[in-house]
């Protein structure tokens, strides 16, 4: 049941839906990845997957939330951000 679902949702043109709401333009998308201690390459797949998105990419701001104790995460967002942190409206670190 859940596949056809998620295929039924697939094919639905949401940014067409969602231009048709009052103030669109004035919107913000947030998305946040939270993580501790995740492979760089895992966090790019997820990263360079929405940046293929057909929504505004200037009108998205992605989260990369993780915990205070992970020694790895600002090298990790460092890497990710040179990256990707153009492409986007922000890209922030939250530890």
């Amino acid at each position: 049941k859940s596949y056809l679902i998620l295929n039924a949702h697939v094919r639905i043109d949401w940014l067409k839906l969602a231009k048709k709401e009052k103030n669109f333009n004035k919107i913000l998308h947030v998305v946040i990845i939270p993580e501790w201690n995740e492979p760089a390459h895992i966090l790019r797949q997820t990263i360079s997957h929405l940046a293929k998105q057909d929504l505004p990419l200037n009108k998205l701001i992605v989260v990369l939330g993780t915990e205070a104790w992970d020694k790895n995460a600002k090298n990790t967002f460092e890497q990710l951000n040179s990256e990707f942190g153009k492409l986007f409206k922000k890209f922030i670190l939250h530890r």
